[in-house]
């Protein structure tokens, strides 16, 4: 099963030691996009100015450990997707892109409910919360 991980479920560290400690398990495949993996690395200047030195150091251990979890995105598939919020629509991009069953978001009001990597909003496959 793949599961796309937004920023939000990277950043902070715990929720993401448990996250891929069960991906590490084999429970399911990561996914994320280069411009997830910049929001968590954006988000971590918030403790302090090491912060996003740190954050970019653990990004490129956890691109090391999955390399084929980044999904590129194609040009132009943002644009034909809709959500009220659309700041999470390259979200909902990166999740059609890498072929997800469920988004990973704590963010999933800004998700309409039945909204789908493989359907696009109005399909079945809820976000995972």
């Amino acid at each position: 099963m793949k599961l796309l991980l937004d920023a939000c479920v990277l950043y902070p560290t715990v929720m993401r030691e448990v996250l891929l400690g069960v991906a590490g398990q084999g429970l399911f495949t990561p996914l994320w996009s280069a411009r997830i993996l910049e929001e968590w690395a954006r988000a971590a200047r918030k403790i302090g100015p090491q912060g996003e030195a740190i954050a970019r150091g653990e990004i490129a251990a956890l691109e090391a450990r999955w390399p084929a979890a980044s999904v590129a995105v194609p040009e132009g598939l943002a644009r034909r997707l809709y959500l009220r919020d659309p700041d999470d629509i390259h979200v909902l991009a990166a999740a059609i892109a890498g072929s997800a069953e469920a988004i990973v978001t704590l963010n999933a009001a800004d998700f309409p409910a039945g909204c789908s990597p493989r359907r696009g909003c109005g399909g079945s496959i809820p976000t995972a919360c």
